[in-house]
């Protein structure tokens, strides 16, 4: 791989969001930087953990609306995917209109 075409990182692994690649220290800085820099790395920024994911789900279809002011912090993690695929679970478990209706209006 050349490192010194940041072309080359058109699909890589990318590292987590705060950590280095385990071979930066022998990488050239400009392809280091256009790694760490890539539109569709820092992407997933702004995208809520599977656990949190997860977590808010069942709160959700647990305890319906009442859980909903619980989990507003959490909720302003979920990018606007996160947000449809929630409803679509929601959907499927059969929960109240009214919670469906309240997170639907959470999309821009």
């Amino acid at each position: 791989m050349n490192v010194h075409n940041p072309k080359a990182f058109a699909t890589p692994t990318w590292p987590a969001l705060g950590t280095l690649p385990p071979n930066w220290d022998t990488m050239d800085f400009g392809a280091l930087y256009a790694l760490l820099n890539n539109p569709e790395r820092l992407s997933r920024e702004g995208r809520a953990a599977t656990a949190t994911f997860n977590a808010v789900l069942y709160a959700l279809r647990n305890s319906g609306t009442a859980a909903l002011t619980e989990q507003t912090a959490r909720l302003q993690e979920f990018s606007d995917r996160q947000i449809e695929d929630l409803v679509r679970h929601l959907k499927k478990a059969g929960v109240d209109e009214q919670l469906l209706h309240t997170l639907v209006e959470l999309l821009p």
